[in-house]
């Protein structure tokens, strides 16, 4: 029989309906705080200083109208956070003394102040278009209450845990699992013991204050990994999710994420060891992305203007021994390629559409009236309103004095890049894309412009994909030799099976279909238990 190419399971899995939950990003949610002790800032900024993680026992906590009791708060946040503020991050633990209590599946809640971000809509912004192409936490906002004080509005995001990683990487959630930020931190790059993955010592005590350990187990594998960009480079494939890292690099330079692996401290991303024994990076803190943090290296040298996040080199920290998850994928020349091609797919998508200006208006739209009445938020209402488009410079917060607008930056930053000379180069076209199942699976397809083609191919969505080279040469059910039709096959397991190609000349590379997250699928029985996000 012959299917079409073009079908995508994430279309055949519209006709599953989600219920609005914790992280619609259609409503607001509303929460109350009600703690035991009136002095309870003072208490929450004391556990905040001694810094180890203890939380303060309150009386209650009601999200949309339902109560929970003997939950756990404490302050989180490292610049977002002062004892001065009038708003502070929160992180709420619902299971705190009762195990099993949960809201909807989640027993963690975290709330961010917007801190340096007058939109109010950054981080969740930030985490709907970064979903598009890798797993990500969701975000949406919530109203705080506080011993029945509103509080305002803030951010409300996905708890990055075990709950998480069951859910997007198919494990018990009990493998390596380490959160890339500093042990000791009491403020961004604290005794420069930054998570640069750079490999320095075969001895784990050396790693200790650098990155937070969240398993029973996992520094030997953690140190497998840096051993691995530092001296084999060429086997990462083996210990480390390499497509996903490309994403989430391509993510935080197109946007000018810098409070990043690919900023100044190396931070804010986890490591998961998936069922295939990879590492598996998710993003993590976007509250400042689009600029709001403009370092992109320790000191005051590293801290660039308006302009320059405008012109920023899409290969940025590519040669820098400091950053080996850039210096050394990139040193790869089709990683490189693929890593530009995800470059573009983002930029495309999202950027040089506009489309992100206006999905963050139609953000702004559902929590307006509620921005408005926060006289806690450490901007102007007017500000609110403007710096999606105007770049505010008022004196911020925490020594951040300006804050891009965001269509200020991101329009100049897509006009940059579209003409950049390593964006400019034509990628292969990818077009036709057939497939006929007989004792194999066929796929053949149109592609110009192209030097080589591969076509990946697993049948399980926790699987890593195989690969193997396409042909011209009329032996590989691609018709005539030399006719611009690629041809190639993967043997038949069941009915379920996920491909794409990828093709690539001298100077640029293409996916079929540009984001690999959606992967075509030769079934007519599609797995909708599959994630739109792989």
């Amino acid at each position: 029989m012959r299917l079409p190419g073009f079908l995508l399971l994430l279309l055949l899995c519209s006709n599953v309906v989600q219920a609005q939950g914790l992280y619609d990003a259609g409503s607001i949610q509303e929460i109350r705080v009600t703690f035991y002790q009136n002095n309870w800032d003072h208490l929450l900024d004391s556990l905040k200083a001694i810094d180890q993680g203890d939380y303060l026992l309150v009386q209650s906590v009601e999200i949309n109208g339902q109560m929970f009791d003997s939950c756990g708060v404490k302050y989180k946040g490292n610049s977002s956070y002062n004892d001065d503020n009038a708003k502070n991050p929160l992180h709420i633990e619902l299971d705190f003394v009762r195990k099993s209590q949960n809201y909807q599946g989640y027993e963690d809640v975290k709330l961010s102040n917007c801190f340096a971000d007058p939109t109010f809509v950054r981080e969740a912004l930030s985490y709907e278009i970064l979903r598009q192409y890798m797993d990500a936490p969701q975000a949406n906002h919530a109203k705080l209450w506080l011993n029945g004080t509103y509080f305002g509005v803030y951010t409300n995001v996905e708890s990055i845990n075990k709950r998480f990683v069951k859910k997007h990487f198919y494990t018990d959630g009990n493998n390596p699992f380490v959160k890339c930020n500093p042990e000791d931190f009491a403020g961004p790059g604290t005794g420069g013991n930054y998570p640069d993955l750079v490999y320095s010592s075969a001895d784990s005590a050396f790693y200790y204050n650098k990155y937070d350990m969240r398993s029973d187990y996992g520094w030997r594998e953690l140190l497998t990994l840096m051993d691995t960009l530092k001296n084999h480079p060429a086997g990462a494939e083996q210990v480390l999710d390499v497509d996903r890292v490309l994403w989430m690099l391509a993510f935080n330079n197109t946007t000018v994420n810098l409070d990043s692996y690919t900023g100044a401290f190396a931070q804010n991303y986890y490591l998961y060891l998936d069922e295939n024994n990879r590492f598996v990076p998710v993003s993590w803190d976007l509250n400042m992305n689009f600029g709001a943090f403009p370092l992109l290296s320790p000191g005051g040298s590293g801290m660039l203007s308006l302009a320059q996040m405008k012109q920023m080199d899409p290969l940025i920290q590519s040669t820098n021994n400091n950053r080996p998850l850039i210096k050394q994928l990139l040193a790869n020349p089709t990683w490189k390629r693929m890593y530009l091609a995800h470059l573009r797919t983002i930029l495309e998508e999202n950027f040089s559409t506009g489309a992100y200006a206006a999905r963050a208006v139609a953000l702004q739209s559902v929590i307006s009236s509620d921005v408005q009445n926060d006289t806690k938020k450490f901007y102007s209402f007017t500000a609110f309103q403007n710096n999606v488009n105007q770049t505010i410079n008022n004196g911020g917060s925490g020594g951040f004095s300006t804050i891009p607008g965001l269509t200020d930056l991101m329009d100049a930053r897509s006009t940059f890049l579209s003409s950049n000379s390593n964006i400019t180069p034509e990628p292969p076209v990818i077009s036709n894309i057939t497939t006929t199942v007989a004792n194999t699976v066929q796929v053949n397809a149109l592609i110009q412009n192209s030097s080589s083609a591969v076509l990946a191919w697993r049948f399980d969505t926790s699987a890593v994909f195989q690969k193997t080279p396409l042909f011209d040469d009329g032996q590989h059910h691609d018709g005539a030799a030399g006719d611009g039709v690629f041809g190639g096959d993967f043997p038949i397991n069941g009915l379920k099976a996920q491909y794409y190609i990828y093709a690539e000349n001298a100077q640029a590379g293409r996916f079929a279909p540009a984001r690999r997250t959606r992967i075509f699928s030769v079934s007519s029985q599609p797995l909708c238990r599959m994630p739109a996000m792989w």
